[in-house]
C-alpha cells in the first residue's frame, strides 16, 4: 500500500469517527443547540476541510467568472459550507425522531401530487441537492408514497 492510499484511508477514517461523534453530540443535544452545533461544523469544516474548499471556490470562480468579486465568491463557499452542515445535522437528528418529519416538514403542492396519482399516473420528482432532499424522501414515505431515489453511493463505502 502506497503513502496516499494509507494517507486517503486514514482520512476516511476519522471522517467516519468525526461523523459518529458528531451523530452522538447531535442526538443529545434539544434541536435548537442542534442547529448552533451546524454553524459551528460549518466554521470548523470551512477552515480545516481545505481540500473540499478549495474544489468549492475553483468551481465558483468557474461558474461565475467576473460575474462575482473574490469576496462574493468566498461568501457563497461560505454558505454552501453552512447548508450543507444544516442539512447534516437536521438529517442526523430527525432521523432519531421521525414524528418530528411528520409534524416539521410541509409537502407543498401535495394536491398535485395526489392528482397524478389519482390519475393513474406516477410522478417524477427531481431534486438537485435543493432543501433537504433526504428528510423530503422521509416525509414521503410517511405520507404512504412508494418513494425511490437515484443517489449516488459514497466514495466510502462504510459511509
Amino acid at each position: 500500500m502506497n503513502r496516499e492510499e494509507i494517507s486517503k484511508r486514514f482520512r476516511r477514517l476519522m471522517a467516519r469517527r468525526a461523523l459518529k461523534f458528531s451523530s452522538l453530540i447531535i442526538n443529545a443535544l434539544p434541536e435548537r443547540a442542534a442547529y448552533t452545533f451546524a454553524d459551528l461544523l460549518a466554521k470548523v469544516g470551512y477552515i480545516f476541510v481545505v481540500r473540499q474548499r478549495r474544489v468549492a471556490l475553483e468551481s465558483l470562480r468557474i461558474a461565475f467568472g467576473k460575474e462575482k468579486s473574490e469576496n462574493e465568491i468566498k461568501e457563497i463557499a461560505r454558505a454552501t459550507f453552512e447548508s450543507l452542515a444544516k442539512g447534516m445535522v437536521e438529517l442526523l437528528f430527525f432521523m432519531e425522531r421521525p414524528l418530528l418529519v411528520k409534524k416539521r416538514v410541509k409537502i407543498i403542492g401535495k394536491e398535485h401530487l395526489d392528482r397524478a396519482f389519482q390519475e393513474g399516473n406516477g410522478a417524477i420528482g427531481v431534486s438537485a441537492h435543493f432543501g433537504n432532499f433526504p428528510l423530503m424522501l422521509l416525509k414521503f414515505v410517511q405520507e404512504g408514497y412508494k418513494t425511490n431515489a437515484i443517489i449516488r453511493y459514497a466514495r466510502d463505502e462504510k459511509v
